[in-house]
């Protein structure tokens, strides 16, 4: 039997067939069957012959396409690429069966698409490979679409999952997989974990499987942001309804009023005390659809009576589940965590492990982690040691913007940093007023991280981002105590997962760098 054949390329038109081209780079020696190649460094490599290679290649492919039923006889020719040599000029034919016309050398590499043309319009069907028969036509390039191109979706263990393509760098450890297996016998269930720990992947992945079971869960968060990223990740399963607690209040608000027909009620110009009356007045009427399970993340940004509410919005059968996540030392809107670690009747269960952050940034923010609240938390074996964290001093607004520009400018055009992988994060929207008062960044203006798609780049509050993570963060910090305020400077710094920048008055670097907390 022939053994499976390997390509650099191959390139297919329906109607002039097949090409399979082998490509050898630096410096090429031939001697009798021997080829070698020698690289930019000196060091020497002994290779395959590149036509016997593309033969076999071309072999291979005719009996995958024959296996498929496609038994017709087509065009199909070799070549081989020098893209650093020349062929010696008056050569001619390297061998008897390796004609000069089936090789593409450094001085054809601007006209190659001329050579590609031309070794598909070959009619020579001898020993340089071509077959010339039928066209090749449009079902034979189905057919190697099918084996080369053919669409195959895998589920990851995470949904992607907190918004655009930077937040691929994370994936939950199969320790943390064994987790959820664990924690499947238990239906009430808090998860507290520190930043980074993996609360929102595991919230993720224990709502697709519950939904894969055939569950209706709710996935709630309080951040709206946060909120839109694990809508977005969730929108192709309709038995799953990912939103904010505001976004749910007022759907629920609203499908009562439309069927009582009256005006819905306001979020906004209500007291706590008022929303919390509210969602339960609705979520107890016959029409309110209940769920199976209930998975909050963020719980620390709820009030006890809300997620007291939500598990009431559970429709009451054996196995349904409330899983509260959530983070002490996140507890930036100094929310009341009884409820949580009180009136929840639960079993808890502690992540340990940062997962999320280099070691220079974990090291930084773990400053500033209060152990008596979470635990201890230690950083994941064999993770990055990671760049230094930079620290920027900027005197004033003027200063500060000069100075975002810069960073971000070097950080796109010199490092190669694509927009969707920098967040610029300040304390407050007035900060970013005084700082960026058009809202604009390299001649765009500027999105919210709860905006979906669009060029600008990510300029928004540590609050807004908190849940939310990003490759690089530059964090703005201009106020004189904000080295006093320690949930904050958790949350701000912990966003950052390879590259943190901390830009501000000198002053307050300083007392930041030398604060103990």
């Amino acid at each position: 039997t022939r053994q499976h054949g390997e390509c650099d390329f191959v390139v297919a038109h329906p109607a002039q067939g097949i090409l399979f081209i082998e490509v050898k780079g630096g410096e090429i020696r031939v001697d009798g069957d021997r080829w070698e190649s020698t690289d930019r460094h000196g060091i020497t490599y002994e290779g395959q012959d590149p036509v016997r290679q593309a033969k076999k290649s071309k072999y291979a492919l005719l009996d995958k396409l024959r296996a498929r039923g496609f038994d017709r006889r087509i065009t199909l020719q070799v070549g081989v690429i020098f893209p650093d040599a020349p062929v010696p000029e008056g050569l001619g034919d390297i061998r008897p069966n390796m004609p000069r016309a089936i090789f593409a050398d450094r001085y054809q590499m601007e006209s190659l698409g001329s050579w590609v043309r031309e070794r598909l319009g070959d009619d020579d069907d001898g020993d340089t490979g071509g077959d010339v028969n039928t066209d090749l036509g449009v079902d034979g390039i189905q057919h190697l679409e099918d084996m080369f191109a053919k669409p195959i979706h895998f589920r990851p263990s995470l949904q992607p999952y907190l918004g655009d393509d930077m937040m691929k760098i994370e994936t939950v450890t199969r320790e943390q997989f064994h987790i959820l297996q664990g924690l499947d016998s238990n239906h009430r269930v808090a998860i507290p974990g520190a930043a980074g720990t993996g609360k929102t992947y595991l919230a993720m992945e224990k709502t697709l499987r519950l939904a894969e079971a055939g569950k209706r869960v709710l996935l709630i968060c309080f951040n709206s942001p946060l909120s839109v990223r694990l809508g977005q990740a969730m929108r192709e399963h309709e038995n799953i309804h990912a939103c904010s607690f505001h976004s749910f209040w007022v759907n629920a608000e609203q499908r009562v009023a439309r069927e009582e027909n009256r005006e819905a009620r306001d979020f906004m110009t209500l007291c706590d005390e008022e929303v919390t009356r509210v969602l339960l007045e609705n979520i107890g009427k016959p029409e309110f659809p209940g769920f199976d399970a209930v998975i909050v993340d963020e719980g620390q940004d709820f009030h006890g009576e809300w997620l007291e509410a939500l598990e009431l919005t559970l429709k009451g059968g054996p196995d349904d589940s409330m899983y509260v996540f959530y983070d002490d030392n996140q507890a930036v809107l100094e929310r009341d965590m009884h409820y949580i670690k009180t009136k929840l009747q639960c079993f808890e269960f502690r992540l340990t492990t940062n997962l999320r952050n280099t070691r220079k940034i974990f090291s930084q923010v773990n400053q500033y982690y209060l152990s008596h609240l979470g635990g201890p938390v230690s950083h994941a074996p064999g993770s990055p040691e990671g760049c230094p964290i930079e620290w920027l001093s900027c005197e004033n607004h003027r200063a500060l913007l000069v100075r975002i520009r810069e960073r971000i400018e070097t950080l796109v055009r010199k490092d190669g940093i694509s927009r969707d992988k920098i967040v610029v994060l300040f304390e407050t929207n007035e900060e970013i007023d005084a700082v960026l008062p058009k809202r604009r960044l390299q001649g765009q203006p500027v999105r919210t991280a709860d905006s979906l798609g669009g060029n600008g780049f990510v300029v928004d509050t540590i609050r807004r981002f908190k849940g939310l993570e990003s490759q690089v963060v530059l964090l703005i910090l201009t106020k004189p105590d904000v080295a006093h305020q320690r949930a904050l400077l958790y949350t701000g710094m912990s966003r950052a997962q390879a590259r943190l920048e901390v830009l501000g008055p000198a002053a307050v670097l300083d007392k930041i760098r030398s604060s103990q907390h």
